[in-house]
C-alpha cells in the first residue's frame, strides 16, 4: 500500500477538504453519509460505504449473549427537529493539472464581477453583458475542478471589461454631444 492510499478526502459545507487521515477523520467525528473520496475510488461516495473507513470509525457492537430486558413501550410524540442537514450532491474530485502546484491549486482567480457590472451599466452593455457571463462562469469552474477553465473566463471577463471600458470613454464625447443637441 503506498502511503497515499491512506488519505481521504470529505465533502464539507459543499467544499472539498483533506487529505485526512483514518485517525484524523475519527477525531472529527465524522456521519456515516459524509462524502469521501480516496484514490482509487471512480467517484465520491458515503463514509460508510468504504470497508476500511466504515470498520474503523463505526465498529459493528459485538452481539451479547444476555438476554434483553423487555421494558413496556411508552408512546410519546417526537420531538421536533432542532437541525436540518441538506443532502450534498456528489462532488467529482478535483485534480491538479501537470506543471499545477497545490499553491496554484488553492488560489481561485478573480472574476471581475464587479468590473464587469460597472462596465455594463456605465460604458458598454453588450461587452459588459458577456464580461458578466464570464465572471459567472469563474467560480463554478474553479469548484468543478477545472482550473483551466476558471483562469480563461476570469481572463475573458477582464479583458471584455477593458476593452468595453476604453471603447465606452471613446463613445461617451459623442453621446454628450448627441444630448446637448
Amino acid at each position: 500500500m503506498e502511503a497515499n492510499d491512506d488519505q481521504y478526502w470529505i465533502v464539507v459545507n459543499r467544499n472539498h477538504a483533506g487529505p485526512y487521515t483514518v485517525g484524523q477523520l475519527k477525531s472529527m467525528g465524522i456521519a456515516p453519509d459524509t462524502y469521501t473520496w480516496r484514490r482509487g475510488l471512480t467517484q465520491w461516495v458515503a463514509a460508510s460505504d468504504i470497508p476500511e473507513l466504515s470498520a474503523a470509525l463505526w465498529p459493528a457492537e459485538p452481539e451479547s449473549s444476555v438476554a434483553p430486558v423487555v421494558e413496556p413501550v411508552i408512546f410519546t410524540p417526537p420531538a421536533p427537529p432542532v437541525r436540518v442537514v441538506a443532502q450534498v450532491a456528489p462532488v467529482s474530485p478535483v485534480t491538479v493539472p501537470a506543471g499545477q502546484t497545490e499553491a496554484d491549486k488553492a488560489n481561485c482567480p478573480p472574476s471581475y464581477l464587479w468590473w464587469s457590472i460597472v462596465v455594463a451599466v456605465v460604458f458598454s452593455l453588450p461587452l459588459g453583458v458577456v464580461a458578466i457571463v464570464f465572471a459567472a462562469q469563474v467560480g463554478k469552474q474553479w469548484r468543478d475542478g477545472d482550473v483551466a477553465g476558471a483562469r480563461r473566463s476570469s481572463e475573458r471577463a477582464a479583458w471584455c471589461s477593458v476593452i468595453g471600458f476604453v471603447l465606452g470613454l471613446m463613445v461617451m464625447p459623442f453621446q454628450i454631444l448627441t444630448m446637448l443637441l
